[in-house]
């Protein structure tokens, strides 16, 4: 039996992180949230996640941060990275952290948006919760 594919949601604001995250449930992923950069660290070190959607702009540790340290870590890199954030294509730190993830929405974002580049997201990653049973 194939494990329901996990998702950690990583936004600052809760209100946004419990959209996304009723978004996915409703379509049968698993989801964790975290709120800031640190957590959502802490939280990979002890979990696989297939997804991660992350904002940029985070207090603790900034979406960018985040996103250096999985390209760094050879367990984390391969995890697709989706940035949510309203600062999508907005300035030379943001357009480095849109090249190092694999999608990004901008914020306000649609439902079908969501699911559409976790679904993408999804079919180019091998499901690491799947390989961690």
């Amino acid at each position: 039996m194939r494990l329901k594919p996990s998702i950690l949601v990583v936004d600052d604001c809760r209100e946004v992180a419990d959209i996304l995250a009723r978004h996915l449930r409703d379509q049968g992923y698993e989801v964790t949230l975290a709120h800031d950069g640190a957590a959502a660290l802490a939280l990979l070190a002890r979990k696989p996640f297939d997804c991660i959607l992350l904002d940029l702009m985070m207090p603790v540790m900034t979406g960018v941060e985040v996103l250096h340290e999985l390209k760094r870590d050879p367990t984390q890199a391969a995890i697709p990275v989706i940035l949510v954030s309203a600062r999508v294509g907005e300035g030379h730190t943001h357009v480095i952290a849109e090249r190092d993830a694999d999608y990004s929405i901008g914020k306000p974002f649609t439902r079908r948006k969501v699911l559409d580049a976790v679904g993408a997201a999804l079919r180019t990653a091998p499901m690491r919760s799947s390989l961690a049973g």
